[in-house]
């Protein structure tokens, strides 16, 4: 072989190698882009649905209030609803204040 189709040969494999190495690259920033979103998305979606960000750990429930029956229960069959009384919802805590080092 003479040094001029050597040097083409050459060249050639270094373009496509270059175009490789750009194929590559170009798929692994957009799995990461696309992987980046997703993790946001679900982030958000999760945090906009509920209102707040959810622990796994949380087990405080809303208590939209409940009923309670007061009054003795004699046995008879009458119907009345004099007996049950709604007890009013539970108030949550407030949250204790933000300090940051800019307040």
């Amino acid at each position: 072989m003479n040094p001029e189709t050597m040097r083409k040969v050459a060249a050639e494999r270094l373009r496509e190698r270059a175009r490789r190495i750009g194929v590559i690259r170009r798929s692994v920033i957009a799995g990461a882009v696309a992987t980046f979103v997703l993790a946001w998305g679900l982030a958000l979606s999760d945090q906009l649905a509920h209102g707040t960000k959810t622990d796994p750990t949380d087990t405080t429930t809303a208590d939209t209030g409940t009923l309670a029956f007061s009054g003795d229960d004699d046995g008879d069959d009458e119907e009345s609803d004099e007996g049950i009384v709604a007890s009013p919802p539970t108030v949550a805590p407030t949250p204790a204040p933000l300090t940051t080092s800019q307040s």
